[in-house]
């Protein structure tokens, strides 16, 4: 009986340095499995920005720059790329590689804050480089198409 005893508990040292390793390496997993969260777009205040410009690369349209629909149409644009949700995809470039896109220009008085507006695989996604990727409500589509209808082309 003890002879038995003593062989058995060699091999449940073994099952609990097992059970230790396997949990150690599915902690490991999980934790690396997760992902960083998504950080959110940075923006100018609304009181910074003068106008904005969208851009095809050939062409570039902006927005209305008349009193209160300037001040609307500014309001109403930004707050659509407020309600973006973030991706948690990372942007690590200039600008977004092997896709066609549109570049969009928040300027203010100082600086301009670039964007870049496009479409993979069907979804539309707003990308702010080296901060994130974001999906757009629809409403951003539709601004983005009022602005480029009055496009003037510069040579």
């Amino acid at each position: 009986m003890l002879s038995l005893l003593v062989m058995v508990s060699p091999l449940g040292v073994k099952l609990k340095k097992y059970k230790k390793a396997a949990a150690i390496a599915l902690f490991i997993f999980l934790l690396t499995a997760c992902g960083k969260p998504g950080r959110p777009i940075i923006l100018p205040d609304r009181e910074e920005v003068i106008s904005i410009s969208v851009s095809d690369g050939e062409r570039t349209g902006y927005s209305p720059d008349a009193g209160g629909e300037a001040d609307e149409f500014i309001s109403d644009f930004l707050d659509a790329l407020t309600n973006m949700e973030i991706t948690n995809k990372e942007s690590i470039t200039d600008a977004p590689p092997n896709v066609d896109y549109i570049t969009i220009g928040l300027k203010c008085r100082d600086k301009t804050t670039t964007l870049f507006y496009y479409k993979d695989k069907g979804t539309e996604y707003v990308e702010q480089p080296y901060q994130g990727i974001y999906k757009p409500d629809a409403a951003l589509g539709l601004y983005i198409t009022e602005i480029t209808s009055q496009i003037y082309i510069f040579v």
